[in-house]
């Protein structure tokens, strides 16, 4: 195990190491959490490095944020994360909000032609060279002590992190997309925030089928698992499950006595929920069905114009030397067809070559 990193068990040894740091330019932030029986993700430690020091927070024991929130938050430092999203939430929980100033190495790694999804050891294999051992994913990150096989993980996490973004910020510059990394991770940070649960719903799978009575009581349902979720921080499938919701909503119960076969597991106590589930239900005739994902079908025209839609993308994505689905997805071109005017299209370095695209098959 590396001894030159610092491990942080205090609000002191917090500060002193943010204090040292201060002159930092740029840091690589990383998190460890759990959420297996929580609504809420657990913050359990945040890794940090400097091109001086590594440091672990254990947010277990240091349970006051303030020099963390303060050290992350200012604008005076890049931080460097790797599919920062959840990060940005769990980090965001405790008073950390990084906005604007983070920059995301999977989002650069997709800018210069890598799959979007490539992960952070990939990266580092492809450039320093080294294959990090990624065993402890899905470890245990709660438990204290914890072992040398978890802080050595911990550490890999971030050692490597300053040396990937030096490198993809080199070839973005040559690029002349280094604009286009700070646009997409502003965008990033902006949607970063907890789902209102008035759009739970939108999580669901495989509703539009349903007639539209059954979509209302579905979103309603959905609404309400994740207050209830929330209220008494447990994960929203210990609430309901999906396919529970579906089920309810399609049989439309009115009395507590008919939800006993629409449940999956009958040994838990349903009797006040079912109660409340009625009062949900009811109140769902008013919900308005008039959003994209409820909308008709395209028809035979408007087909043909999303597949060329996506056939003049995909290659002007080649000629960039990027995956079609990071200049265009193939879901955002439909609802493009449809009219819908997704910002990121209209404005901003994909608009620079998707506009004459969208003149060329009639969409405005």
């Amino acid at each position: 195990m590396r001894e030159d990193f610092t491990y942080i068990e205090n609000v002191d040894e917090l500060w002193n190491w943010c204090e040292a740091q201060k002159a930092a330019a740029v840091v690589a932030v990383d998190t460890e959490f759990e959420r297996h029986s929580t609504y809420y993700p657990e913050l359990c430690l945040v890794q940090l490095a400097t091109k001086r020091g590594i440091a672990l927070v254990d947010t277990i024991k240091c349970e006051d944020p303030t020099p963390l929130a303060e050290f992350l938050n200012s604008n005076e430092r890049i931080k460097v994360l790797h599919a920062a999203r959840q990060d940005l939430e769990v980090l965001d929980l405790k008073g950390v909000n990084l906005g604007d100033t983070f920059l995301d190495t999977q989002v650069a790694a997709a800018l210069v032609g890598e799959d979007e999804q490539i992960g952070y050891g990939e990266l580092v294999k492809k450039l320093v060279k080294v294959e990090l051992d990624k065993n402890q994913q899905r470890a245990n990150w709660k438990k204290r002590p914890l072992p040398k096989i978890q802080l050595d993980y911990a550490i890999s996490d971030v050692l490597y992190l300053l040396p990937v973004f030096f490198a993809l910020k080199k070839e973005l510059t040559r690029l002349g997309r280094f604009s286009w990394l700070e646009e997409e991770c502003a965008e990033l940070g902006k949607m970063v925030s907890h789902m209102k649960a008035c759009d739970a719903w939108e999580r669901l799978k495989n509703i539009t089928s349903l007639n539209d009575d059954s979509k209302r009581r579905a979103i309603a349902i959905a609404n309400w698992r994740e207050n209830e979720a929330k209220r008494v921080n447990i994960p929203r499938n210990w609430v309901l499950r999906d396919s529970e919701i579906k089920r309810i909503a399609v049989a439309n119960p009115v009395k507590v006595n008919q939800f006993s076969d629409l449940f999956e597991e009958s040994s838990r106590n349903w009797d006040r929920k079912a109660r409340e589930l009625i009062c949900v239900i009811k109140e769902s005739k008013n919900i308005n069905l008039n959003i994209p994902k409820f909308r008709t079908r395209l028809s035979d025209l408007q087909k043909e114009q999303a597949k060329l839609l996506v056939e003049r993308s995909a290659n002007v994505a080649e000629k960039l030397g990027i995956k079609p689905s990071v200049l265009m997805t193939v879901s955002d071109s439909k609802k493009i067809i449809r009219g819908e005017r997704i910002a990121r299209y209209y404005s901003g370095w994909r608009s620079t070559y998707l506009l004459k695209i969208f003149d060329s098959v009639g969409v405005g």
